[in-house]
């Protein structure tokens, strides 16, 4: 998997497209995943969360990573779905900010 521009933070909410430089919507995929913030090195404490990552709709290629999310909806059912996928994010694997910059 790799990172265009080092992994940028797009700090937009949960969405399908983003926009490319020239103003274009992009398509994409998304979810959330768990990501282990360790870009500060000198930092003591680094922490895990669960942000948004999006990705190129051709390929594994990760085109933006969020800072931390949580669940929102405009209804409560649309809220409940948003924690059931933030929940999904714990089976997969964990991103490592000092692996993707």
């Amino acid at each position: 998997m790799k990172v265009v521009e080092g992994g940028a933070l797009n700090r937009e909410p949960k969405m399908t497209e983003i926009e490319s430089k020239n103003g274009n919507a992009l398509p994409n995929r998304w979810e959330y995943r768990i990501i282990f913030d360790d870009r500060d090195k000198e930092a003591a404490n680094h922490c895990y969360y669960i942000g948004s990552v999006h990705f190129d709709a051709d390929s594994d290629t990760i085109v933006s990573i969020s800072d931390a999310a949580c669940p929102i909806g405009d209804t409560i059912d649309q809220l409940q779905d948003d924690m059931v996928l933030m929940s999904e994010a714990i089976s997969q694997e964990v991103l490592h900010w000092s692996e993707l910059a």
